[in-house]
Formats: C-alpha cells, structure tokens, sequence
C-alpha cells in the first residue's frame, strides 16, 4: 500500500513544475507541493542505491546513497548562488549536515544491535566532522560582523585551506574519499580568488571549484594506483585498495568527463570567449588520452609519467585560452 502511495506520489514534481509556470497560484502553494514531492523522490533514489548495492556491494551502494541523497542540497545551492542568495545554501547545507548527523545516526543506533556498529569507523568520522567543524569555525566567527563576503574573511581563510592539505595524509588512514579532500583543497584556490577579487560567491565560481576538486581527485586515484600494493600491506585507505584496481581505470575517465561538463557551464555562465572552449575542448583531448594508456596495458609508472606529463600541459593551455576568452 505505501508504494503504491510513494508511486502515485511521483506526480507531485511534474505538478509542481505546472503549478509554477502555467497556474501560478502562489508561492506557499508552489512551495508545499514541491516539499511533498521530495518524499517519493527520496524513496526512489533509496530504492535505486539499493538495487545498484546488491550488484556492486555495499560500499559503491552506500557511496551512491550517500551522493544522491544529497541531490536535494546541491539543486537548492545552484538556484540559491544563482539568485544571490547565500544564507539560503548555507541554512541547506547546515540542514543537511544535522539532520545526517542527527536523525540518521540516531536511527541507526536505534535500530542497530550495538555490536553490530564499526565503532573505529563510526568514531573516526565523527572526529573527521568534529576537526573540520572546529576549522571552518575561524573564517566563520568573524563573518557574523559585517560583511560576510568582505576581502579580509579570504585572506582568514588561507591557514584553513593549508590545515586542510596537511590533513589530506592523515585522511588516507580514515577514510578511502581522501582524493576528494587533495581535490577541494586546491580547489578552494580558485574560489578563495574569485572571492578576493570580486568579493562574492557566484555559481560559476562554485563550478570551477567543483571542476578543479574532480580533476585533481582524478589525477590522485590514478597515483594510488601505483601504491595499490603498499597501501593494502600499510592499511592505506583509497579508492582502488576498497574497490580494486579497475575502479582506478574508469573513476579517473568519470571524473574528468564531469570537469567537462562543469568547465562549460561555468565558461557559458561567465559568458566566455571563444578561445575558452578552445581549453575547455582539450580537456575532451586530455580524456582520449588517459584512456587510450590505460587500454595500452603501459606499467602503471609509465601511465602516471604520461598522465602528470600532459596535466602540466593541459594546465599551461587552459590557462592561455582562459585569458584568451576574457581579452
């Protein structure tokens, strides 16, 4: 009965789209239907994790789970920058956090026997959360006096992103999403210079900070290729020691093709030039090639040569046809 409810209850979001473009009835009205509608949403993202779980284990189900069930968070955030409204993406984000932190561990426990529960990962987590909370308090505190977007809350936040990095090594012995921490850290260095200069947070700035976190994640998966067989004897946590050697073939592929995609939006949002694309096109030229190594069956040293190789010269070239779509 109840699926077939959550079923019928699919309908609510093409209701929502008629009721805000065609029949306008008012915000509220807009506003409760598409709440509503995120319920059997959620449920079918759960139940599609689920079934993707029981072919690719637990791990990929829960990773797929974890990124989905954030969906709601990330569409909110692209509308809100787009709209310059940023306490909106930061009371989303701070939700989101709560209530995973709150509602679903709680649950968990309740539901769970406790010698059922990983206490190390659970604990490990925990402190991971706790660490980067503490941290991001520093540019925050100051941020409740005067302008939240001010040059000087960039500046504070230079000794966070260098923290950051220096917790990237210690995030390898926790948790195998160490790539993606590398990935935002060098990615806040793009964002932090766009909030320098122009003194806000756009949605093309948000999407090279997402381009940038992909790429070097990408890059960084490739190099733990290499160190596959010492991480497993270390107790080294990475994306091919939990999921194998082949993940480290096509994730690197996944990645850089989202880079593509988020390179474009933010060129066509900033209203690029041209020569732009020219950069943005090489990146389809860099991909061809990472896969055309991979199915040379090349050592892996002679693959991750090649790779860093052709970054340092896809990084020059995006860099002058960046200038070149802004003369």
């Amino acid at each position: 009965m109840m699926r077939k409810i959550l079923v019928s209850g699919l309908a609510l979001a093409p209701l929502a789209a008629i009721l805000r473009w065609v029949v306008e009835p008012g915000d509220v009205v807009v506003f409760t239907v598409s709440a509503l509608a995120l319920v059997p949403l959620a449920w079918l993202i759960g139940e599609a994790t689920e079934q993707a779980a029981e072919h690719t284990g637990s791990g990929v189900g829960g990773f797929l789970n974890a990124s989905f069930g954030n969906a709601p968070e990330l569409i909110i955030a692209v509308f809100a920058i787009a709209d310059g409204l940023p306490d909106v993406v930061r009371g989303s984000i701070t939700g989101s956090i709560v209530s995973n932190l709150l509602l679903v561990l709680g649950l968990a426990l309740v539901s769970t026997d406790e010698e059922d529960l990983n206490w190390r990962s659970l604990v490990s987590n925990l402190g991971l959360v706790v660490w980067a909370s503490l941290l991001l308090l520093v540019p925050s505190i100051p941020g409740w006096h005067g302008s939240p977007d001010r040059h000087t809350l960039a500046v504070v936040s230079i000794p966070i992103a260098v923290v950051l990095l220096l917790t990237y090594p210690l995030c390898k012995r926790f948790t195998w999403m160490a790539h993606f921490v590398l990935g935002a850290v060098d990615g806040l260095a793009p964002l932090g210079a766009y909030v320098g200069i122009a003194g806000k947070i756009t949605l093309p700035a948000v999407l090279l900070f997402v381009a940038v976190t992909l790429w070097v994640a990408g890059f960084d998966i490739i190099c733990a290729l290499m160190d596959l067989r010492v991480d497993r004897q270390q107790g080294i946590r990475s994306l091919p020691v939990r999921f194998g050697e082949a993940s480290g073939h096509s994730l690197p592929i996944l990645l850089h093709l989202g880079m593509l995609v988020l390179l474009a939006g933010a060129g066509m949002l900033a209203s690029a030039g041209a020569a732009y694309y020219l950069g943005v096109i090489s990146v389809a030229g860099l991909i061809l090639y990472e896969e055309y190594l991979f199915r040379s069956g090349a050592n892996l040293f002679v693959i991750n040569e090649r790779v860093f190789i052709s970054n340092m010269m896809f990084s020059v070239l995006f860099l002058l046809t960046t200038v070149g779509g802004y003369l």
